[in-house]
């Protein structure tokens, strides 16, 4: 692949987020579980072949508390000062099921920073507030 499109490069970033959405093996603690999948996406942004052409490295990880959600940045590599904020949603736990239940009361996504009122289903602003309300993250995975 010579010169991947943006759309390319973005839709292999976020395939890495789904990858990394198996369940904890038994006895792996949440901190063991975190730094397992960070390792996982760390490994496949090394991979040439993917439209993200090994020009991307991880920079941190995250998972929601319940497990429902999990975010990571990475940043490029090539000098071009760009990062991505990449999103993992529903996986199929009953967790994320009954967040996704809740898609018909819609509720104001105030950090939008939009003059114009935004509204997002509740079940969207409850996995965007687990992510993204995580204490600190200079805690968590970066490598």
């Amino acid at each position: 692949m010579a010169n991947p499109a943006p759309s390319q490069v973005c839709m292999t970033l976020s395939a890495l987020a789904a990858t990394a959405a198996t369940p904890r093996p038994s006895g792996e603690t949440r901190d063991e579980q975190t730094w397992r999948v960070a390792a996982g996406i760390a490994q496949q942004l090394t991979a040439i072949w993917l439209a993200t052409q090994a020009s991307w490295q991880l920079a941190w990880v995250a998972l929601s508390p319940d497990d429902a959600n999990m975010a990571y940045i990475a940043k490029c590599i090539d000098g071009s000062n760009r990062f991505a904020v990449v999103v993992r949603g529903t996986v199929g736990s009953i967790t994320d099921i009954l967040e996704d239940l809740d898609v018909g009361t819609v509720v104001p996504f105030t950090a939008s920073g939009s003059p114009t009122p935004v509204a997002v289903s509740k079940g969207a602003l409850t996995a965007f507030t687990q992510v993204a309300t995580i204490p600190d993250l200079a805690g968590y995975p970066r490598l």
